[in-house]
């Protein structure tokens, strides 16, 4: 803690017998939930406000290409989260899905973004499910099924949603 706030967490508890169980980190708490838990308690007078983001920021992932930051940035490159489970009894785990921000443009400072969802398809490994790009477009990969209580579409091959341009 500091000044009375708490700052990280390490928990665990005994099992009896010289192991530890219920392993935990909190941040900002001192009583993580799950084995990372993040928490910022904001105040109307809270102070917590990262540039060009909102104030319920609370995790950043952020990938450079150095520590000096002198190398180039190209497209393609971000930062994302990857989700793994273990598939069968005593085997390690596999990647099952991830969620990744990437560059999708630069031009000095003018710069976009995309989120693309990524899921794992059997043997294959994990491939781009869906896709928001920073123009407003969203692109879907294999077969949608778009169900409701009186119909059910299905789009094979893919669907793109692309934003309606306006003029005033």
């Amino acid at each position: 803690q500091l000044d009375g706030d708490p700052m990280i967490t390490v928990y665990g508890t005994t099992q009896g017998n010289g192991g530890v169980r219920n392993r935990r980190v909190g941040i900002g708490t001192t009583t993580p939930l799950s084995m990372l838990t993040v928490v910022h308690s904001a105040t109307s007078s809270s102070t917590f406000a990262p540039l060009n983001a909102a104030s319920s920021t609370v995790l950043v992932l952020e990938k450079t290409l150095d520590e000096d930051g002198s190398a180039n940035p190209a497209a393609g490159i971000g930062a994302g989260l990857e989700f793994r489970a273990m598939a069968t009894a005593g085997s390690s785990s596999v990647s099952v899905a991830s969620i990744v921000g990437s560059l999708a443009r630069t031009s000095g400072t003018a710069t976009s973004g995309d989120i693309i969802f990524y899921t794992r398809d059997g043997t294959k490994g994990l491939g781009e499910t869906l896709r928001i790009s920073s123009i407003g477009s969203t692109t879907f990969q294999g077969p949608i099924t778009v169900a409701s209580t009186t119909a059910t579409s299905t789009f094979s091959g893919g669907l793109t949603m692309t934003r309606a341009s306006t003029t005033a």
